[in-house]
């Protein structure tokens, strides 16, 4: 088997070229153009159209250095014309005590989700029941919500005493 005749280029490797009479060649790694002795990093073209302010010009073949406009995150379109992705409304319709929210950005869809205070799934939304303070309070301390999320509670010691709720002494 015949090595390439030059030495390659340190971006191109050699290959055979013909099985029979063992004859090799340099040719240039991806990303690279020339004839496998000169090889030279190919430059990535501009988007040759210009993109739109909502849009980004990124590589579409690193083999030719082509590229395209792409629409960015919230927008669709073909890159040369992209417009806001609208939120579609919540198909069932939120109760009272929901809103209705993007919930993906890319497809515009949207659900219900329960305001604060209050649980379920977006459809059917039912006032959060406050936990009791698990450990009792002292007497010179009051229980209140502490996460309207889960519902729990913690006790907190009264103005002009301190501790952690549970025991609570004059300052």
């Amino acid at each position: 088997q015949k090595r390439c005749p030059q030495g390659c280029s340190a971006n191109a490797t050699c290959f055979p070229e013909d099985v029979f009479d063992g004859t090799a060649k340099c040719k240039c790694k991806d990303g690279y153009t020339g004839n496998g002795i000169l090889c030279t990093v190919i430059v990535p073209k501009p988007c040759p159209q210009g993109c739109t302010a909502n849009a980004t010009c990124f590589p579409e073949d690193v083999f030719d250095g082509t590229a395209r406009c792409k629409c960015k995150d919230g927008y669709t379109g073909d890159g040369l014309s992209c417009t806001v992705i609208v939120p579609k409304p919540c198909p069932q319709g939120c109760t009272a005590n929901a809103t209705c929210f993007p919930e993906d950005v890319f497809d515009g869809t949207a659900r219900c989700k329960c305001k604060d205070g209050y649980t379920g799934d977006g459809l059917s939304c039912t006032v959060l029941e406050q936990k009791p303070c698990a450990q009792g309070c002292s007497a010179n301390a009051t229980c209140f919500p502490e996460d309207v999320f889960d519902g729990s509670a913690m006790c907190k010691c009264k103005d002009d005493y301190t501790g952690n709720g549970t025991l609570c002494t004059g300052k």
